[in-house]
């Protein structure tokens, strides 16, 4: 077994529709994890590379174009991710178009971190 997945706190707000984000809200069921490709906008060393993007919510239903939330946030492949992870860096989240984005606000490691 690999090492334990490190837990990152991120503010995420999805486009709306007419932004060309999602049709519909992100289904949500007991702590759903939404795995979903993100490109880092502002870190250089992460620019034009999707990493995978395991994005926690806890019963809550996101909407398109609903509120800027807290959630928790893990990388699939964190060992390439972490060297340069950022609290500000900011990124675009991605099913076959850009449908939101989130910054980073807190660093977190091992378990998943309480998101209040």
């Amino acid at each position: 077994m690999g090492a334990a997945m490190s837990w990152d706190i991120a503010i995420i707000k999805l486009k709306t529709t007419e932004e060309g984000g999602r049709k519909s809200p992100v289904h949500v069921r007991d702590h759903y994890r939404y795995v979903v490709p993100v490109m880092f906008t502002n870190v250089p060393e992460l620019a034009n590379e999707y990493f995978d993007c395991w994005i926690m919510f806890d019963n809550r239903p996101i909407p398109p174009g609903g509120s800027a939330i807290n959630v928790p946030v893990a990388f699939l492949y964190d060992q390439y991710v972490r060297p340069w992870l950022v609290v500000g860096a900011q990124f675009t989240m991605f099913e076959g178009r850009d449908v939101g984005h989130g910054t980073v606000v807190k660093l977190g490691t091992g378990v998943r971190p309480d998101i209040e």
